[in-house]
């Protein structure tokens, strides 16, 4: 349920105190999937009482360059942001690559969340936080419908149905992977961690010292 991906993803910026989020994605028709991405985005913004600011909302396509180009022009526009929800992880990559470029810090001054979990996220500088799909489920599925599986009937349409109208719920259906692409505000960050760790579902991903890029340790 892409809807509920992008609900949740801009809940957790929002609950870390980021509050001019910027979603970084394409509006045309062939890219279904990050509309409704989009949508959730935007409904969660007004769940917490933020209407959405059209200059926040960039066109850009599923890759690298896209999302370079995404954060330089917005960078370049002036217009004020401390996160970006990118539709798709090569997104989020790209655009952590023109903060850098533009001197900004990820997540110091910028917060960045990206979709998909694609194995390049874990690997990024810093680590990308991003919605995990059940890609293999999914494959799984779709290779059932092609060959004609009997088995797969109304039960499981149902289930699908199900998951695209439970937003609310949607970390079951999406777990996340926080890294350390996000993090509060520098000036909110020691106030606001004991209070982060009682009300924030999402928990940074456990992985080793030796495995973060350049020895950076965990502060």
């Amino acid at each position: 349920d892409n809807t509920a991906g992008g609900l949740q993803a801009t809940r957790h910026l929002l609950r870390l105190g980021r509050k001019r989020i910027a979603y970084f994605g394409s509006s045309s028709d062939r890219w279904p999937e990050f509309q409704a991405r989009c949508s959730g985005y935007e409904r969660a913004l007004r769940e917490a009482g933020i209407e959405p600011d059209p200059r926040l909302s960039v066109e850009a396509q599923s890759s690298e360059q896209a999302g370079h180009e995404a954060a330089t022009g917005l960078l370049d526009s002036g217009v004020p942001f401390d996160a970006i929800f990118a539709a798709s992880d090569l997104i989020a990559m790209g655009a952590i690559g023109a903060l850098r470029d533009h001197g900004r810090s990820v997540p110091g001054d910028v917060a960045v969340v990206g979709f998909d979990d694609i194995s390049m996220a874990t690997w990024a500088a810093p680590p990308l936080t991003t919605m995990r799909q059940p890609l293999a489920d999914m494959a799984a599925l779709g290779v059932r419908l092609l060959v004609g599986d009997p088995h797969v009937g109304a039960g499981d349409q149902r289930r699908g149905d199900q998951q695209q109208h439970r937003a609310g719920d949607a970390r079951e259906h999406h777990p996340a992977r926080q890294r350390r692409a996000t993090a509060p505000p520098p000036e909110d960050r020691r106030d606001r961690s004991q209070q982060r760790q009682q009300i924030d579902p999402w928990q940074p991903e456990a992985r080793p010292e030796a495995e973060l890029p350049g020895g950076d340790r965990e502060g």
